[in-house]
This record gives C-alpha cells, sequence and structure tokens, in this order.
C-alpha cells in the first residue's frame, strides 16, 4: 500500500457537524481530565446547593432540584449546543465547501475551496470511528471530519482508519515531528507579517474565555440561562414568591448564574489548557503572514491557509487581533508579538483592508 491515502472530494452535512458536537460533548463524562468535572458539575454540585433541602426534611425538592439539574446537563445543554452549532453552520462560507483529505506518514491535510489545513501526527491526539465518520481529534471539541463515503471501497476506510491511529499512536512516543525546523521570517513588506510568537497560556487563556463569553452572550443562550438557573429555581421556591420574598428568591438563585457564566469557563479553560499546552501545535513557534487573497497560520506543526472572503470579522480585543473563521474559531496574534504598538496597528490595518478589499470585490 502507498503511503498515501486521499479520499474523493467530499462535501460535509449538517449531519456530520452535529453528529461530531454531541460526540464531543459526551466523551467529556469519559475522558480525563474532563470527566471529574463534568461529574461534579452533573451531580455533584446539586446535591451540595440541594442540601438545604434535607435539612428541611423537604425532600421532594430535594430530588425535584437535583433531578433538573441533572437534566440541564444531560439534555438541555447539549441541546442548546446543537441549536447554537447548526445556528453557526450557515455563517461559515467553508462550512459545505468541497474538500479533500490526504493521509500520509508525516501529516494529515484537508484541501479545499478557499481553506488549507495541514497537521503533523504529533498535533493530533486519538482517532474516533463511528458507523459513518472517522474524527481526527486534535482537542476536546475540535476535529478534522472525514466521513467514509469519501473513499473509494470500505477497504480503503479501513485502510486509512488503520494508518491514522498507527500514525497518531507512534507520534505520541516520538520526538515532535514538525513541518520546519524553526520558524525564519522573510523580509516582510510592512505590516504583512507578524514576527514569530508562541502560544502562551495568557493569550491561550483570553481567546478561550473571549470564545465562550461570545457563546453565552448570544440572546438564545441568554435566554434559556435565564430560564435554567434563575426562571426554575424561582419556581421551586414559588411559595416564598407567594410570600412576597422575591429578593431572597432571586439572592438564592443567583449563585447558580454566576457559577456558570464565571467559574465554569474559567475551569474550563484551564483544563482545556492542560490537555493542550504540550501539543506541538499549541506550543511551537508561529506566524500569521497576510496576502492578498488569502490569511496564512503556519506554525512548527501545523500550516492553515483561509481565503480573505472566508474571514467572517477582523478584530482586537484584549490585546488580541483575531481573524475570525466563524463565531468561534479565529486566527489569533497577540499584540506583544510586536516590537511596538505602532506595528501592531499597521498589521491589524492591513488586515482589516485586505479583508475589506475581499468582501467588496
Amino acid at each position: 500500500m502507498s503511503d498515501t491515502i486521499r479520499t474523493a472530494p467530499f462535501t460535509l452535512t449538517t449531519g456530520d457537524y452535529l453528529r461530531h458536537y454531541l460526540i464531543s460533548y459526551f466523551r467529556m463524562y469519559i475522558v480525563l481530565p474532563w470527566a471529574p468535572f463534568m461529574w461534579l458539575l452533573t451531580f455533584g454540585i446539586p446535591i451540595l446547593a440541594g442540601f438545604r433541602h434535607l435539612t428541611h426534611r423537604e425532600y421532594l425538592a430535594f430530588a425535584t432540584s437535583n433531578l433538573w439539574y441533572s437534566v440541564i446537563w444531560l439534555t438541555l445543554i447539549p441541546a442548546i449546543g446543537l441549536f447554537t452549532t447548526w445556528r453557526s453552520l450557515g455563517r461559515i462560507e467553508t462550512t459545505y465547501a468541497q474538500r479533500v483529505a490526504t493521509l500520509d506518514s508525516h501529516a494529515f491535510a484537508l484541501d479545499g475551496d478557499g481553506f488549507s489545513n495541514h497537521q503533523v501526527w504529533s498535533s493530533f491526539r486519538r482517532v474516533i470511528e463511528t458507523p459513518g465518520n472517522v474524527y481526527l481529534v486534535l482537542r476536546a471539541g475540535s476535529a478534522m471530519i472525514v466521513p467514509k463515503r469519501a473513499f473509494a471501497s470500505p477497504i480503503i476506510a479501513k485502510q486509512f482508519l488503520a494508518e491514522a491511529r498507527k500514525h497518531v499512536r507512534h507520534a505520541g512516543h516520538k520526538q515532535v515531528q514538525a513541518f520546519y525546523d524553526h520558524i525564519d521570517a522573510p523580509e516582510p513588506m510592512a505590516g504583512l507579517v507578524s514576527p514569530s510568537f508562541r502560544m502562551r497560556f495568557g493569550v491561550y487563556f483570553r481567546y478561550c474565555l473571549l470564545v465562550m463569553c461570545r457563546s453565552m452572550l448570544r440572546p438564545t443562550t441568554l435566554i434559556f440561562l435565564l430560564a435554567a438557573f434563575v426562571g426554575f429555581p424561582a419556581w421551586l421556591q414559588r411559595d416564598r414568591l407567594a410570600a412576597g420574598d422575591w429578593r431572597g428568591v432571586l439572592i438564592s438563585s443567583i449563585p447558580g448564574l454566576i457559577f456558570f457564566m464565571v467559574v465554569f469557563p474559567l475551569v474550563m479553560t484551564l483544563i482545556s489548557w492542560a490537555t493542550v499546552a504540550r501539543q506541538p501545535a499549541v506550543r511551537g513557534e508561529r506566524q500569521v503572514s497576510l496576502a492578498a487573497d488569502e490569511v496564512q497560520a503556519r506554525g512548527d506543526a501545523y500550516d492553515v491557509k483561509v481565503r480573505w472572503n472566508n474571514i467572517r470579522q477582523v478584530s482586537q480585543t484584549w490585546g488580541l487581533i483575531l481573524l475570525w473563521s466563524g463565531p468561534s474559531g479565529a486566527i489569533v496574534v497577540p499584540r506583544t508579538a510586536f516590537a511596538d504598538p505602532a506595528a501592531a496597528d499597521a498589521f491589524l490595518d492591513q488586515a482589516r483592508a485586505l479583508w475589506q478589499a475581499a468582501k467588496s470585490a
């Protein structure tokens, strides 16, 4: 068998993306380091929060409260995630673009209309097979999807799966594979190439929090959170409301909302960093280049290109320059990577100018 396996051109369906979301969510209950936190959220914290019902011998209220919060984490949270994922798919230009997957002994690549994503095997954590798809997992919630229908026959699909698993397994026991020994910045036109930089904890932490905040502040998500963490607890205490103790009811409901909107994102970001900090695609040197037709993010273990007409937004937040390719995915350049604020501003201005030019073309 040749070292290279290539699929036929294929497109992903809405079902492919939604199944990936569900698999990613429920795997957090069985994969370390996520599992203890998810079980604590689903069962442990509701028991502690409802302990006062036991002290007052309110057994039905205790059972109802615990059942509700279990339902939230096992059904309602995945449901709202499915809905927001479905809503976001239509906003990403490359969602349904045709693509080709290529596997060889060194790297895995996806090349499509308006984008490309090449990753060496040491960037992947595992390979998951389902009846319809193969998922090459980069980190929790992020994977490259290859449908089995993209292969000429089931035998080739099995060969692809076996080779992918072998390369990921071997990469985990070898020296880190890399595309480049190190990044040598070319002599750039002013503002078109960032200095090489590393994804330090502070940059990753700000980026993850920003993505979570953007997700939580969507109107649909906010309505759900208020109903689940304020509305239902208030309904459980409707006798206090009838007695006019609305302030006490509100005070007792707010901690759950604060926990979900503050503590949960912080802990999830810390766990995420713990799982990816040693990956070469995260810890290695990287550089972002701006060209007339595309933006390229190049690192020691990956090479990603996205055409400007597939960039949704160019923004600057919390000291980060962000080129958003989707509602929850962006190419990140910290302003601290530049020699001075003027250089960072020049890079941001160039990015905005190129993006606006592509939009108006």
